[in-house]
């Protein structure tokens, strides 16, 4: 059974994103402010733990760049990765990373910082523990006013989106089945031409798209509302993909 890439069909009617006049439509900046007012993350939690813990974790990430060395590197990527919510093996591998590995770390997070993101990635990618969506993540708490993470979630949804000026949906990542059964998928990022592919990707398309998308919400002043500082706040495009990850985890396709 071939793996679906793309549901654009799962969309309300009206929702798209044209990359000529880098705009939404109407629809999807309905559908983004209403998911980013109501994400919850991680499950079982409300909208105002959810984005508490969000403002904690930039927070902690934030201080660890002052003076930043091997165990404060590892800090951050042990500390997204909790967040994350990152399979017991490979956090237990994070915890427990050599200090060869922590050295990677450090140095892969001030690539990011410094906007060599490709690289910053994928020297995250070699250290057992950290995958291509945990590395992105990290880089989403290090630089926050500018970096964005991807998932399962956020790649079905933006792989979905329909572009009303092109024959084609927004981005092109590749998925695969997570299972035999054939009932839920993911990013492919476990063979190296595939990470290639999505990294490539996620640096060209994606972060531009998340980009466009949070200015476009910005300047048609549809912000969103902060759950635990009650204040209406500008979107970053972290908020474009929290709010994809919402909508599709919700109401996309597995």
């Amino acid at each position: 059974m071939a793996m679906p890439l793309s549901e654009p069909n799962n969309f309300p009617g009206g929702c798209s994103f044209d990359p000529n006049t880098l705009t939404c439509s109407p629809n999807l900046r309905t559908l983004l402010k209403n998911s980013r007012d109501s994400y919850v993350w991680p499950r079982g939690s409300t909208s105002a733990q959810s984005q508490q813990e969000v403002i904690n974790t930039i927070n902690f990430c934030q201080t660890r760049l002052y003076g930043l060395n091997a165990h404060t590197a590892r800090e951050i990527v042990e500390r997204v990765s909790c967040w994350a919510d990152n399979n017991t093996k490979s956090h237990c591998n994070i915890v427990n990373s050599t200090h060869q590995n922590m050295l990677k770390m450090k140095n892969a997070i001030e690539y990011l910082c410094n906007q060599k993101i490709k690289k910053g990635l994928l020297l995250l990618c070699e250290i057992p523990g950290v995958q291509m969506v945990i590395a992105s993540k990290v880089y989403r708490f290090v630089a926050p006013e500018s970096g964005t993470a991807i998932d399962r979630h956020s790649s079905y949804f933006f792989n979905s989106l329909p572009s009303p000026a092109l024959p084609v949906l927004s981005s092109d990542f590749f998925r695969e089945w997570s299972d035999g059964k054939h009932t839920s998928s993911r990013l492919a990022i476990y063979s190296p031409s595939r990470l290639s592919h999505n990294m490539d990707e996620f640096c060209t398309v994606y972060i531009p798209l998340c980009t466009s998308i949070a200015i476009d919400m910005n300047r048609s002043r549809n912000l969103y509302r902060c759950a635990a500082t009650r204040m209406n706040k500008d979107w970053l495009p972290a908020d474009v993909e929290m709010a994809a990850f919402y909508w599709w985890g919700a109401n996309g396709s597995r």
